[in-house]
């Protein structure tokens, strides 16, 4: 009787063991089919009433149930995997392309003198390392972020443009309404004998703004007073070559009409200088935060179109600027910010530029 007893009791623990695995089992494939990584609605919908469908059978046929329903399990995972897998190498791929796309873009959208610009060459860097994640939930989400950063760059740089062809408009008509008023110009004197071609003349007095040591004297007022300053380094990319391919008064007459639209557009928000033969230095007596708006005006109207008349006929020439800045430190003095300003020209000049 006690042998019985016992094999009984024995009996009845394996069968609680029993029922404990496969209760823990389909827990377990319920879990997985909960927290199924979602890649495609269908295929992980499809995935997760399979896995529901297999705890409800190892739930109805118990211990018989367990084995081949580890095995279906198996087999779906795996399958699961697979195309993971499969969906993670064609968004990689989707975004490679994407990526190339975008740095071209910005290539392209450099000569527009953009504010946006560096915020996409941002997001391209963004692009290139989101190509090595391996967590697709993450890479979706990271994606979906970026988009939304892109597509208010993009914006951006199209509402600017938009100011930009319709300021270019104005001018255009007003210069035609100018040019039928004054049918008849008196001839232009001849221009005195430049620089050769190949060496870029001086500016002439008309592009030297308030002059370097005003610039320098204002600057040291500000960071003696401890008030907030800021430098832009204004670079005019494309001057050099055009002592090249054009006669070097008109380069000159360039320079001026473009030192007259520096100073319009500053409006009395800053003052500036010539920095270097193809360089202007503005200093701007406010903070970084407030001044990223003058240096967008300066390089969306120094980056139009213009429109020159000489004794020879109309010239329409382009400049390509980038804008450099330059915002002060805590105690940081007069002739360290200069300093920088300095190293900041310089490395301006040694970035890659788009053709």
């Amino acid at each position: 009787m006690e042998v019985l007893s016992l094999n009984t009791r024995f009996a009845e623990m394996d069968r609680q063991e029993v029922r404990r695995v496969v209760s823990f089992y389909s827990k377990a494939l319920r879990e997985a089919a909960e927290r199924a990584i979602r890649f495609d609605d269908d295929r992980v919908n499809e995935f997760r009433e399979a896995l529901l469908r297999l705890a409800e059978e190892l739930e109805g046929s118990g211990q018989h149930g367990l084995d081949p329903i580890h095995v279906k399990f198996g087999e779906s995972m795996a399958a699961f995997q697979r195309d993971g897998e499969g969906h993670l190498r064609t968004l990689r791929e989707k975004l490679e392309e994407a990526t190339g796309a975008l740095a071209n873009m910005v290539v392209s959208v450099s000569d527009l003198g953009t504010s946006h610009q560096a915020d996409l060459e941002q997001e391209v860097d963004r692009l290139r390392l989101l190509q090595h994640v391996e967590d697709i939930a993450r890479l979706r989400a990271e994606l979906a972020d970026a988009t939304a950063r892109m597509s208010a760059s993009l914006e951006g740089m199209r509402r600017e443009h938009q100011m930009v062809v319709t300021q270019m408009r104005d001018e255009i008509r007003s210069l035609h309404r100018e040019m039928e008023s004054r049918s008849v110009r008196p001839p232009r004197p001849e221009p005195v004998s430049a620089a050769p071609a190949e060496t870029p003349a001086p500016a002439s007095e008309p592009t030297t703004g308030t002059g370097r040591r005003e610039i320098e004297r204002l600057l040291r007022d500000r960071t003696e007073a401890d008030e907030p300053v800021t430098l832009l380094i204004v670079w005019m990319r494309n001057l050099a070559p055009m002592f090249t391919q054009h006669p070097p008064e008109l380069v000159l007459d360039l320079m001026a009409a473009a030192s007259a639209r520096l100073e319009q557009v500053l409006q009395g928000r800053g003052r500036w200088s010539k920095w270097e033969d193809d360089c202007y230095i503005v200093c701007v007596p406010r903070a970084k935060s407030e001044v990223t708006r003058v240096a967008q005006d300066v390089a969306m109207r120094l980056n139009e179109g213009y429109l020159l008349q000489r004794s020879d006929g109309a010239h329409h020439l382009a400049l390509k600027v980038s804008i450099g800045m330059v915002d002060r430190t805590k105690d940081e003095s007069a002739d360290t910010m200069l300093a920088r300003a300095g190293k900041l020209t310089t490395n301006m000049r040694s970035r890659p530029q788009a053709a």
